[in-house]
């Protein structure tokens, strides 16, 4: 009997585990869609959808058809992201982003997709990876997107 109870027990906590990180793995998602929202609307809440220690990489592929990784600092991305906004406005410049999936990264999730930005027909491979911070709101601690533009080789160190 007491056995059973074991086993019962342990199969009710699986249960509530498995809610529990589907239930997370939903908000995660949903969070991601509402910062894509945002960016793709030019809205000015879109640097707080960032942890202020996020990692922001940009992998080039540069002319030779190799690709080298640069970090950018998060306060100059975030400060480049406001100058830019209006710029980006009047473009039309948007990135949608499709095959996205979602992996549990500890206690983050890890998003990853393809991007394509507006008016591009090639698709380049992204991630983010989004969790919780102290107060319990997500935030993206991780940013990594492919790209073309030159231009962030500078901050390559």
């Amino acid at each position: 009997m007491l056995n059973m109870l074991k086993k019962l027990l342990l199969i009710f906590l699986f249960i509530i585990f498995s809610q529990s990180v589907f239930a997370n793995e939903e908000e995660a998602k949903a969070f991601f869609e509402k910062y894509v929202a945002a960016a793709n609307s030019y809205s000015a809440s879109v640097p707080s959808y960032y942890a202020a220690d996020a990692k922001i990489l940009r992998a080039v592929k540069k002319s030779d058809g190799t690709i080298k990784t640069v970090q950018l600092p998060t306060a100059r991305y975030i400060k480049q992201m406001r100058l830019m906004r209006n710029a980006a406005r009047v473009r039309g410049y948007k990135n949608f982003y499709t095959q996205e999936s979602i992996t549990p990264e500890g206690s983050d999730y890890k998003i990853s997709a393809l991007r394509t930005p507006k008016g591009d027909k090639n698709s380049l491979p992204a991630y983010f990876v989004v969790g919780k911070d102290s107060s319990g709101a997500y935030k993206i601690k991780t940013e990594y997107m492919q790209t073309k533009e030159q231009g962030f080789l500078k901050y390559n160190k």
